[in-house]
């Protein structure tokens, strides 16, 4: 796992930046990898996936 992938996976997300340009990226919970924001809009199919694996995970630690 890279360096990116892990700061995704604790933190959800970040923010990379040049100077010049950003760009956001977010941990996808359903493929376990970081993606840019952009590929991955609220409201699509992805998306959705992702919030309902990372609901699912946080639901199975809370009945422990």
């Amino acid at each position: 796992m890279t360096g990116l992938q892990k700061i995704c996976r604790l933190y959800g997300g970040l923010i990379a930046s040049d100077g010049k340009s950003r760009v956001r990226y977010s941990w996808d919970y359903a493929s376990e990898r970081a993606v840019k924001k952009a590929d991955m809009p609220l409201g699509s199919a992805a998306h959705a996936a992702s919030e309902k694996a990372k609901w699912e995970a946080l639901r199975k630690q809370w009945e422990k």
